[in-house]
């Protein structure tokens, strides 16, 4: 990359990609200009500097940092499992994932917590529906600790 357009209020200014890198060389670095602009910049597998340049470019974005899910769903060995390909497979049907993602082969390498917070930034229907899956796969289960104390 020899150069990166970054708006400015309309205009567009020349920036050299390597002189971007040399500033915010390390990810301590990129994350804190990330805070700055309230971008959430997850610890992921391909959310690198090449990443940051294509955001900077305006190709891919950043969550907002603000954004969060205060509730954790569970994974289940019986019925609908709750993994990475169960997720994945719902992620497909939508292109608006790979703008917040980058371009690596393999989405599994992905943590299932962060496919989960894009969910719910990017489809919070989808997001309720697995939401409704886990709690009526809570409701359901047969296994109860307190049942064995007497």
């Amino acid at each position: 990359m020899e150069g990166i357009d970054i708006e400015n209020n309309g205009d567009k200014i020349s920036v050299n990609a390597t002189q971007i890198i040399s500033k915010y060389r390390s990810i301590k670095d990129r994350m804190n200009f990330c805070f700055e602009k309230n971008w959430y910049h997850p610890k992921e597998v391909g959310f690198d500097a090449n990443f940051f340049l294509k955001v900077l470019m305006g190709e891919k974005k950043y969550l907002p940092n603000n954004f969060t899910v205060n509730y954790k769903l569970h994974y289940f060995r019986k019925g609908e499992k709750l993994d990475k390909n169960y997720i994945i497979e719902k992620m497909k049907r939508n292109p608006a994932y790979a703008e917040y993602t980058p371009d690596i082969k393999d989405p599994k390498k992905f943590s299932k917590d962060f496919l989960l917070l894009l969910i719910a930034y990017i489809e919070p229907n989808l997001y309720r529906e697995l939401y409704t899956i886990n709690k009526n796969q809570l409701s359901e289960r047969v296994f109860n600790k307190w049942g064995i104390i007497k």
